[in-house]
């Protein structure tokens, strides 16, 4: 729905990336929740979903339009054996959904 202006007005979730990479050495990356909308947008990742090697932070939040919300994701490579590790997680609000691709390298 779009005011007089133009503008928004219901929450429209957007994330910066849908893919994090990191590959052989970085063990920690951000990504942005943003909503393009006006209202307020509720949103969240459910970590049941995560292996032992993932993690995020925040899990929830409520992002204004305008303001986006940075979230952590890191992983831990002591619970990683050598080998390539691909995972998909998603970032669930009642306005969409989007999903986050996550790839690493751990090298023997």
């Amino acid at each position: 729905m779009l005011d007089r202006v133009g503008f928004i007005l219901e929450p429209v979730l957007a994330v910066s990336t849908n893919a994090l990479e990191f590959g052989a050495s970085d063990s920690e990356l951000t990504f942005e929740v943003q909503n393009l909308g006006q209202s307020t947008l509720n949103w969240a990742i459910d970590p049941t979903a995560f292996p032992a090697w993932l993690n995020a932070t925040p899990l929830r939040d409520a992002t204004v339009g305008g303001t986006p919300t940075s979230v952590l994701v890191w992983i831990d490579r002591d619970e990683m054996t050598a080998g390539e590790y691909n995972h998909a997680f998603t970032v669930y609000s009642t306005y969409g959904q989007a999903t986050i691709n996550v790839h690493a390298t751990v090298a023997p």
